[in-house]
């Protein structure tokens, strides 16, 4: 019996509303499309990329008649979907992960919401390294709001076949996903240097490091991956993947440099004070405190970054299977989509688990999380006392 297959790829003509009404794209000719200036192939990717999200249409559909199976691929992030790979198995796996993810997205948004509103309001806090940290935490809360519910519809709408919303919805996902992890690391990246420099430079670090340049070096991460964005939605995904693959790669190589350093230096000190314990405590206390809390602060970013790593690398390591030719086999491609969905689940996990991490470590933002619950349950409580009279 022969079967319809859906095959939607990148680079083929539109149908969807918008697309047709940009160029007439699928009723001119080549020879009309090479002599159009005005809009340009980068422009065309972009506008169609735009039109994907505008419209109910997120995939074009060609009509083939062969026994394959039916493919469906997103015009926006060309992801491919096999709607016989859309079995039971995959289906259990992916509701137990949304329910997960669904339930963790309300906390992860109230807890980093917590921090960064704690960090803001305690002007004591607003020393590099803890900015940075409220960066990591403004990061994780757009994560619960936009990347968890974007990863729990796109499973639902794939077990329902409503495929329009699932390209929808994985559209968001990857984009997003792929924004923020970028984000991510790269300020992960920067709190390494952060930490060497602390005790490195010692007493000179608030003169070189200021509040004003950690704020310019968290713009320029942030239109860094502005730009790898936008190379996606203008259809130049090897660009984008060299460019993303070369700053990760650095990034790491950063880490492990700046890391290997810091420790290394608070060895040094650690053996310093051994051998001066009998120097009076009030010569060297605001010294040795300071030691300690940047001690303290550097264990914290390791653990922060080992953390974001451990969640990450497993999904890496299943996208990189899934792009092996061997991977195209019916049952290895059951299987990877299975992994990808559980070790995407684990992503968005991170995000939950980083504010906790960060009370549990740092007793200055505990405190301030803390004072603020205690603001707001005071004003809470006036504001009833108040409607009841």
């Amino acid at each position: 019996m022969k079967t319809t297959s859906l095959l939607i790829k990148f680079n083929q003509p539109c149908i969807c509303p918008a697309c047709q009404n940009l160029g007439k794209v699928n009723s001119t000719s080549q020879n009309d499309l090479r002599s159009n200036k005005l809009i340009g192939t980068e422009t065309r990717h972009f506008l169609r990329a735009l039109s994907c999200l505008l419209t109910d249409r997120c995939f074009s559909m060609t009509s083939v008649n062969s026994s394959s199976s039916r493919t469906i691929v997103c015009r926006l992030t060309t992801q491919s979907l096999q709607v016989e790979d859309v079995d039971s198995e995959l289906n259990r796996v992916s509701l137990v992960t949304s329910l997960m993810v669904f339930a963790s997205a309300f906390f992860a948004v109230i807890a980093n919401g917590l921090v960064v509103v704690a960090v803001w309001k305690t002007t004591s806090l607003r020393f590099p390294s803890v900015i940075l940290l409220c960066c990591l935490a403004v990061t994780d809360f757009l994560t619960g709001l936009v990347n968890q519910p974007s990863f729990v519809v796109f499973n639902i709408a794939r077990i329902q076949g409503n495929y329009n919303l699932y390209c929808n919805a994985s559209s968001v996902w990857s984009l997003v996903n792929a924004f923020l992890s970028n984000l991510s690391f790269l300020v992960i990246t920067c709190a390494s240097v952060d930490r060497y420099l602390a005790l490195h430079l010692h007493l000179r670090y608030l003169e070189v490091v200021s509040t004003r340049r950690v704020y310019l070096l968290i713009t320029i991460c942030c239109v860094f991956c502005c730009v790898v964005l936008l190379l996606q939605l203008l259809g130049k995904e090897g660009a984008a993947f060299a460019v993303e693959a070369t700053a990760q790669g650095t990034s790491l190589l950063i880490n492990i440099v700046s890391y290997r350093e810091t420790f290394r230096i608070i060895g040094q000190h650690e053996r310093k004070i051994k051998s001066e314990e009998k120097i009076s405590c009030r010569i060297h206390g605001k010294t040795l405190k300071h030691f300690k809390r940047s001690k303290k602060l550097s264990h914290t970013m390791v653990y922060v970054g080992a953390l974001f790593l451990l969640c990450y690398a497993p999904y890496s390591a299943v996208l990189i299977a899934m792009a092996v030719p061997l991977s195209n086999s019916n049952m290895i491609s059951k299987q990877l989509r299975v992994a990808s969905n559980v070790t995407a689940m684990l992503i968005l996990l991170n995000a939950s688990a980083n504010p906790v991490f960060y009370c549990y470590r740092l007793a200055e933002i505990r405190k301030a999380v803390f004072k603020l619950l205690r603001r707001l349950d005071s004003k809470f409580c006036s504001h009833l006392s108040i409607n009841h009279c």
